[in-house]
């Protein structure tokens, strides 16, 4: 919204709802880091190979791309990641203007959600080891 009132762009009523999209982007990298923190502990590599694997993961979310360029019979499969449904729910709100499809944002905020439990649940299984490692 500063950036359009900046430019002398009209604010798009829609995009209102932008920091709504932050809610499973947080869970999301929250979840992931409560599953590679103790992995970091254990094996000091794991620390190294994230910008690897975070290299990899711009391909798999559509950061460089619309999600129209992705085949018809892949897009389902696509929208499994949880990033492609905030990223292209984020681009139809500043760029288009339009409302995303509120069932890819549900799914997309379940599946973070998901990845968050399933990160905490393994932060509590291995917390009482952590000071024994380091």
């Amino acid at each position: 919204a500063l950036f359009c009132l900046v430019y002398g762009l009209e604010v798009q009523p829609a995009l209102m709802l932008a920091p709504l999209f932050l809610i499973p982007v947080l869970l999301l990298g929250y979840g992931l880091a409560l599953i590679l923190s103790p992995l970091n502990v254990a094996l000091r590599d794991v620390g190294r190979s994230i910008p690897i694997l975070l290299g990899f993961a711009i391909y798999a979310a559509p950061v460089l791309y619309p999600l129209e360029k992705v085949p018809a019979a892949w897009r389902t499969l696509y929208l499994l990641n949880p990033m492609a449904a905030v990223i292209e729910g984020f681009r139809q709100l500043t760029l288009m203007g339009q409302l995303p499809d509120g069932m890819t944002f549900l799914a997309a905020t379940a599946g973070s959600f998901l990845v968050f439990l399933l990160g905490h649940w393994v932060f509590r299984q291995v917390e009482a080891l952590l000071a024994d490692i380091a």
